[in-house]
């Protein structure tokens, strides 16, 4: 319930709701009312960190028997967390505009907490083995936003010249 309930519901009202209307309330612009939010509701999600941590430390007597190596894994799933929730961030506040309706971004909330994390591992092999695949991947998922905004000046220069 805490997964699929609690937090979307909360986090959404928080970060979303209430956050991104303050910001835009104030004068902030869209853009600023979505990021900011967004920053704030993946820094909320480090304390995965500690709990990683926990799970590993249970192995070990003492802190200082730990090896590094737990550390940096566990720092690195965390930071892939944090940049992860930070684009779902986005998205969800891009939803919460779009629909003026704080239930698209819950709803996307608790799909996002039911699959989880990307299987970066799985990715990670596919790339080794299939180089152009991946790199073709890649490089389009990198250009997409930047063909889309010149798609959207082309069409707003066109209906201009139209008129």
């Amino acid at each position: 319930a805490r997964n699929y309930v609690i937090a979307p519901l909360t986090e959404e009202l928080t970060f979303r709701w209430c956050a991104g209307h303050l910001m835009l309330s104030s004068g902030c612009s869209i853009t600023r009312a979505i990021c900011v939010p967004s920053l704030f509701f993946s820094l909320a999600h480090t304390h995965h960190l500690i709990r990683l941590l926990r799970i590993q430390r249970e192995k070990y007597h003492r802190w200082r028997e730990v090896p590094a190596r737990v550390f940096v894994s566990a720092g690195t799933l965390t930071l892939l967390q944090v940049a992860y929730t930070a684009l779902f961030g986005v998205c969800a506040g891009w939803l919460l505009m779009l629909s003026q309706s704080i239930t698209a971004p819950i709803f996307a909330h608790v799909l996002c907490n039911a699959l989880g994390l990307p299987d970066f591992t799985g990715i990670m092999n596919f790339a080794r083995r299939n180089r152009f695949t991946a790199t073709l991947f890649i490089t389009s998922a990198l250009l997409s936003p930047v063909c889309m905004y010149c798609t959207r000046l082309a069409f707003t220069y066109a209906s201009h010249a139209l008129r």
